[in-house]
């Protein structure tokens, strides 16, 4: 891990605004691509009826295999298109957040970020077989906090609670360009809305309990539910540094000058 204390130089402070910018938009169009695939996938299987005839004109085989998409939308796409999203926006958050503060001289003697290698992300396997958590806030906040969690969630795969929390929302878009395209009158389309709606408020309210629900005692031979599920606190929360530690460092430092400029007087 670099050293989160050590003071960045003075080329590295005029230039990190743009560096965390550009490393912020390039995440926004992540999120956005993501989101945007997911969308057009499913009303483009809509719109062909679900495989290139139209809705009335499926025969029985034709219906089976547009609830076997559906259960696979509902149990696995459904949870990538809660898992993708919590991976790629917390970075975006982040990255203009350190804009923010790159900005602000309060925070021109210390580094804003830093990054970690966690053995328990998802990702490819690397040549020191670990996977680099980038980002990570050396002045912790509520708000930083609060996209730390989505983000370390988002990177660890969520678990088994935020795979639950998914199907709703699963089902909500399986169903959506469905009835969106359909010719449906305006009290069925308003019933539809609120039912979507309603799918997506359980998704995210059952998805934040998922995330600050403290974890349950691991089973014995569960390594890596064990490993999941301390991701957070022991990458994510663990190594940085809290506004206190940060005051009482730069106070430490701060007596440190005065003293050796009380020597050099003397002398």
């Amino acid at each position: 891990m670099r050293d989160a204390a050590t003071a960045p130089n003075p080329v590295a402070v005029v230039l990190r605004p743009f560096g965390y910018l550009l490393i912020g938009l390039v995440w926004t169009a992540l999120f956005v691509v993501v989101v945007g695939i997911s969308g057009a996938l499913l009303f483009g299987f809509a719109s062909t009826g679900g495989g290139g005839a139209p809705w009335s004109d499926l025969d029985v085989p034709g219906w089976f295999a547009v609830c076997c998409i559906g259960l696979l939308w509902v149990v696995l796409v459904g949870f990538l298109e809660v898992l993708l999203p919590l991976a790629t926006a917390p970075l975006a958050v982040l990255s203009f957040t350190y804009v923010v503060r790159a900005l602000r001289p309060a925070f021109r003697e210390q580094r804003l970020s830093y990054t970690v290698q966690g053995r328990e992300t998802i990702g490819p396997v690397t040549v020191s077989g670990t996977v680099a958590m980038s980002l990570l806030p050396v002045q912790r906040s509520r708000w930083t906090d609060f996209w730390m969690r989505l983000y370390a969630a988002g990177w660890s795969g969520g678990g088994g609670r935020v795979w639950v929390a998914s199907m709703p929302w699963g089902l909500a878009t399986f169903l959506l360009p469905v009835w969106v395209l359909s010719p449906i009158g305006p009290i069925a389309a308003a019933v539809w809305t609120v039912l979507t709606i309603a799918a997506g408020v359980a998704t995210v309210v059952l998805t934040w309990r998922a995330l600050t629900r403290p974890p349950a005692r691991p089973k014995v031979g569960g390594p890596v539910r064990a490993a999941l599920e301390g991701i957070t606190q022991r990458i994510i929360f663990g190594p940085s540094r809290s506004s206190r530690e940060l005051r009482k460092a730069r106070r430490a430092r701060e007596k440190r000058r005065q003293a050796r400029e009380k020597q050099r007087r003397a002398h």
